[in-house]
Formats: structure tokens, C-alpha cells, sequence
């Protein structure tokens, strides 16, 4: 698992599966943590820097792929809908300052032309929008064991910490502990 790193502050958060460390590192980056201090420890972490073989890594990688396509799918929707809403409502104000036609005709054109533009610019911030940028989220795709996988973050401000701390408290940790630069564990 290679060596642990420890900063002027720390927090650590427990999860009984790797999933659950998925969520936790997507809720701590939308927080504001910067990747970098965002580590994985445990099930994920062994599994991420083993040598795996073309099947394993593709495996791995359509995982991955799989949350990014079910983000776009829902995002192309919600877009394709907002478009053609927004679009055909401006289609019918345009229509009735200039007398473009029958107002049928331009609320479908509208609409049909809002919900494309839509949908392809929603599968694209549906599939970006939410992605973490750390390589400990990666990491919890790449792991060839299930089991408790934990959530640490290090950070040379203990107000980034407290912020780690308040956005994985409601999460399901099995424990959510601050600690110091020497591993020892803080009381506050």
C-alpha cells in the first residue's frame, strides 16, 4: 500500500466498501478539497497499483465509463427537455413580434431545434460536471478487492479539514477520525 503521508492536519473516514469511498471522495472534491490532498487507503488503494492484465483493466475501465455514460444519458434528457422548453417559448415571442407563421410551425421547429442543441450540449455536462479530478476517485474503480476502503485527507490548513470532516459526516463512515502530523489521533 506504500508509505503513509501525513500533513500539519488530517482526517481519515472509514467505509465498509469501495463504493462508499467512490461517493466520499466525489462529496469531499465538490466541497472544495483539492485532489491532491485526497488520498485512498485499503481495498481500493492495494488493487490501484497492481499490474492488471488486459481484461482487468478493461473491466475496470468500462466501470468507469459506465458512470460517466449514465451521467450523460440523464444529462442529454435534462437538456433536450430545458432546450426544447426554453426554444420553442422564444420561437412563439419571436413569432408573435414579426409574423414568422403559423404558430404551430415555429413552436415544433423550436422545440425540435432546442431539444437537439440541448441534449448534445447536456451529454457533455452531464458526463464532465460531476467527475472528481483526483486520482483517488480512479482508484476506486481499479480495485481487484472489495472490502473496508478508507478516505484521508491532508492538508497544511485545518479549515480545509474541518470541511472534509463536515462533508463526510453524514455519509455512512464506519469512523471519522482528525489526526496529527505524527498518525496520532486528536480528541477535538
Amino acid at each position: 500500500m506504500g508509505e503513509r503521508r501525513f500533513a500539519e492536519h488530517n482526517m481519515m473516514a472509514v467505509y465498509p466498501t469501495v463504493e462508499n469511498a467512490r461517493e466520499a471522495v466525489t462529496r469531499l472534491e465538490r466541497k472544495g478539497i483539492e485532489g491532491g490532498n485526497i488520498e485512498v487507503l485499503g481495498a481500493a488503494a492495494e488493487g490501484a497499483n497492481e499490474p492488471q492484465t488486459n481484461i482487468e483493466q478493461r473491466e475496470a475501465d468500462m466501470r468507469l465509463t459506465g458512470a460517466v455514460g449514465k451521467r450523460s444519458a440523464v444529462g442529454a434528457v435534462v437538456g433536450a427537455v430545458v432546450g426544447a422548453l426554453v426554444v420553442s417559448v422564444a420561437a412563439l415571442l419571436a413569432d408573435a413580434a414579426f409574423d414568422l407563421g403559423p404558430n404551430s410551425t415555429v413552436a415544433i421547429m423550436g422545440a425540435l431545434g432546442g431539444a437537439l442543441f440541448g441534449g448534445f450540449a447536456g451529454v457533455f455536462y452531464g458526463g464532465a460536471s460531476g467527475l472528481p479530478v483526483s486520482d483517488a476517485w480512479s482508484e476506486t474503480f481499479e480495485a481487484v478487492k472489495q472490502g473496508q476502503t478508507a478516505v484521508a485527507v491532508h492538508s497544511s490548513s485545518p479549515d480545509q479539514v474541518e470541511d472534509a470532516v463536515e462533508a463526510l459526516r453524514d455519509t455512512g463512515a464506519l469512523r471519522l477520525t482528525r489526526f496529527g502530523p505524527d498518525g496520532r489521533i486528536r480528541g477535538d
